[in-house]
């Protein structure tokens, strides 16, 4: 999920400080993006800008912060909570659009929203756990 969720950047607005990107846009023939759909309703990013910022500086490249900071924390299952909550809907939308009476491909993607949904509500239990 979360390398899924990192990949879902193409859905959002540009978001890198340098390039407008969290991470650079794939560009295979098959991949399926927000633009391709005019009709989607993007719900826009999910993460705040001070967010993309750091991400960029402690996780995507090395700096002198991130071995100041090397101890920063994140809420990895907020961050993966509203990346899945700003998915799903483009999830949806493909679904509904491109594979509408395609009765195994909408199994597929039943599927893999599940596994998500499972994994991140099994996540929040364990965050909750640990809170007690």
């Amino acid at each position: 999920m979360q390398v899924y969720a990192c990949r879902c950047a193409p859905v959002q607005p540009s978001q890198h400080p340098k390039s407008g990107r969290v991470f650079p846009p794939q560009s295979k023939p098959d991949d399926i993006r927000a633009a391709h759909y005019r009709n989607f309703n993007n719900p826009g990013p999910f993460l705040s800008d001070d967010e993309t910022k750091q991400l960029h500086q402690l996780i995507a490249h090395l700096t002198y912060r991130r071995f100041r900071e090397f101890d920063a924390t994140w809420n990895t299952f907020r961050l993966l909570r509203r990346a899945y909550d700003h998915f799903r809907p483009f999830v949806d939308y493909v679904d509904d659009v491109d594979f509408a009476g395609q009765i195994n491909i909408r199994a597929s993607i039943a599927a893999m929203k599940n596994r998500y949904e499972t994994w991140l509500s099994e996540m929040n239990a364990i965050t909750h756990a640990q809170r007690a």
